[in-house]
């Protein structure tokens, strides 16, 4: 959403300059137009550092405990949820 966020901040200072707010146009463009979310990174790199570092690592601890608990089964909840619902369809 920020990566988006910035277009539209360009395009409001673009906006803004058509409005004749030539000074207000360059404070957008000047302070916020291509700035970066955290120090040398824009968002696409932030996304990357965290899929990197936590969110894969959160994936591979899921699986092996999934397989060592559930034997490899996914979203156990859900699936009773619904057998439960066809099991009342059926009486």
């Amino acid at each position: 959403m920020t990566g988006g966020g910035d277009r539209m901040l360009a395009e409001a200072a673009r906006l803004l300059r058509a409005a004749g707010h030539q000074e207000q146009a360059d404070l957008v463009e000047r302070r916020l137009v291509g700035r970066d979310v955290l120090p040398g990174m824009w968002t696409y790199q932030v996304v990357e550092a965290y899929d990197d570092t936590y969110y894969r690592v959160l994936e591979q601890a899921e699986e092996q405990v999934r397989r060592e608990v559930a034997a490899g089964r996914r979203h156990l909840w859900e699936a009773g949820m619904q057998q439960a619902a066809r099991n009342r369809r059926q009486h």
